[in-house]
């Protein structure tokens, strides 16, 4: 991965259904990265507003979730990241292949992406090598149902929810908090009423 936005604050969009009620118009113009089905936030996609206004890069960190959405995926004018080599062979010239690095923390090679149980630390990951010296603001990292019962902000998988996923998740991203504060790399939680005490929770409007 190159070093794309050096010193830039970068947004990750992961799944949290917290996004819902985000005024993502504020995103235009900004640095946006959206794991797996987050990309359907966009307009167009059937989705009730708010949308989120472009997107960068699309990061796919899920053989099985490839398999289902890949048409769509390439269908995006933006570009593709993935650590779910086992399903994507076809070569797609806008598809970069990257490979995991189990954690903990973050990988030396530009190369990998920190996944083991989620797709939230590849995004992390990808943003650290963008921006070096610059800003993580994650959205959607909920850590848990929405009070409506909801998993996700988008359509749900067909995938079952696997208890105990959100302590596992956790338990990862806990690993990447010390390197990427050693990097200089400042992160804050723009998700609402998240389970997660890693990093400062912050309004999207402060963020921005």
């Amino acid at each position: 991965m190159p070093e794309r936005w050096p010193g830039e604050t970068v947004f990750v969009v992961a799944g949290g259904p917290s996004v819902r009620d985000q005024p993502l118009e504020l995103l235009q113009g900004r640095r946006i990265i959206a794991i797996n089905s987050s990309y359907t936030r966009l307009a167009g996609y059937g989705l009730p507003p708010p949308h989120l206004p472009h997107i960068d890069y699309l990061l796919v960190g899920d053989n099985r979730w490839w398999v289902k959405y890949r048409d769509d995926a390439l269908g995006l004018p933006c570009e593709i990241v993935t650590t779910a080599q086992k399903q994507i062979s076809d070569n797609d010239p806008r598809v970069l292949k990257l490979r995991k690095h189990h954690p903990p923390g973050l990988p030396l090679s530009r190369g990998s992406l920190t996944m083991r149980r989620t797709t939230l630390s590849a995004g992390i990951s990808l943003a650290a090598f963008l921006a070096p010296r610059g800003n993580i603001v994650l959205l959607g990292a909920d850590g848990k149902f929405g009070d409506d019962g909801a998993r996700n902000h988008h359509a749900p998988h067909p995938f079952p929810h696997r208890v105990g996923c959100w302590d596992r998740h956790y338990a990862e991203l806990k690993t990447l908090v010390a390197p990427l504060k050693l990097l200089g790399i400042n992160v804050v939680n723009a998700s609402p009423g998240t389970a997660w005490d890693l990093w400062p929770v912050v309004s999207l409007r402060d963020a921005v």
